[in-house]
């Protein structure tokens, strides 16, 4: 075997290793046994219509770190229940990342958004895109349709090059230019989504009357006022202070940063 075939191999068995553990760790992770306990009294309590202390059980469970869509979903609707809109898109927006094609999460997800007065959002063409996949795919899943699609370019070039002159060498030729174009497209999407993740990470404001201003010095503008709810992206932190945009708006200014938390599991705002 030529030196070339070997590092071909090695490549080849390395990202199906990367794949597997990507696999791994993108599946939903089952609540151990003490955790479902508790999220089936907090429901039998919401049931009964103790919905506060139901509250104060989901929202225990979502403190000690658990990373679970049915928690999150659970705790948003109680919240919801509750009136607490911040808190109801905040954890249904956590449980849709999660399971983006429930359709109670996003059917809850709707009421929530209907209820508050925020400012509808006016995507662009690639804006409107990514709310299309983030609206049918989380990021996990697109990781692994890109590193699946590519997984499969570098079969069909292995297998395509030991293959001799003819038609069947022909025919996947074909079917690799085809899986290389999906291929290029999904990494440009999973490329996409991280950098709007690290470099505009959305965030949902939990404080009442937040009105943005031009500068952190400046006079803020009380013709926009930003209900509890509203989902921004942070652009940038100082000295206390986050600079907000609108999703598709050219809405800006900087408001206080505790008047937000972030979705992004890669962003934390400290003050």
């Amino acid at each position: 075997m030529s030196l070339r075939r070997v590092w071909t191999l090695l490549i080849l068995l390395a990202i199906i290793a990367l794949g597997g553990w990507l696999y791994r760790d993108a599946r939903p992770v089952a609540l151990n046994d003490a955790d479902a306990q508790t999220l089936r009294v907090a429901r039998q309590l919401y049931q009964t219509g103790q919905t506060a202390e139901a509250a104060a059980m989901l929202q225990q469970l979502a403190d000690s770190g658990v990373t679970s869509a049915e928690v999150y979903y659970n705790l948003g609707t109680v919240y919801q229940v509750l009136g607490d809109h911040a808190s109801a898109i905040y954890y249904l927006r956590l449980a849709h990342a999660l399971a983006p094609r429930d359709p109670d999460i996003q059917a809850n997800l709707n009421i929530a958004r209907s209820e508050i007065d925020a400012p509808p959002p006016r995507d662009d063409a690639l804006q409107q895109v990514l709310r299309l996949v983030e609206a049918n795919l989380s990021l996990d899943e697109t990781a692994l349709i890109a590193l699946g699609l590519w997984l499969a370019f570098a079969l069909l070039i292995l297998i395509t090059g030991a293959l001799r002159r003819g038609v069947l060498r022909g025919l996947l030729r074909f079917v690799m230019l085809l899986v290389g174009i999906a291929t290029l497209a999904a990494a440009l999407v999973f490329g996409v989504r991280i950098y709007y993740e690290l470099t505009e990470p959305p965030a949902v404001i939990v404080m009442p009357n937040v009105h943005p201003r031009p500068a952190i010095d400046g006079e803020a503008n009380t013709r926009i006022s930003l209900p509890p709810g509203s989902e921004v992206r942070v652009m940038q932190l100082e000295d206390g202070w986050a600079r907000i945009t609108l999703p598709g708006s050219q809405v800006q200014g900087w408001i206080p940063a505790l008047a937000l938390r972030p979705l992004s599991p890669f962003y934390n705002i400290s003050i």
